[in-house]
């Protein structure tokens, strides 16, 4: 039935949003985490050199 396309049609789109969002977080979040374990190193070759 059509309502049931209509449903299931917007279930997809909400998961594809999701995804895209979560897929935009975690890139977000292995940047941050590699641009501050850059940061933590370049510290600690300042400390020790």
């Amino acid at each position: 039935s059509l309502s049931v396309d209509r449903s299931v049609d917007s279930s997809l789109a909400r998961a594809v949003r999701a995804a895209r969002h979560m897929k935009h977080t975690s890139r977000h979040m292995a940047r941050s985490l590699a641009s501050g374990l850059q940061h933590h190193q370049l510290l600690a070759q300042a400390h020790w050199s």
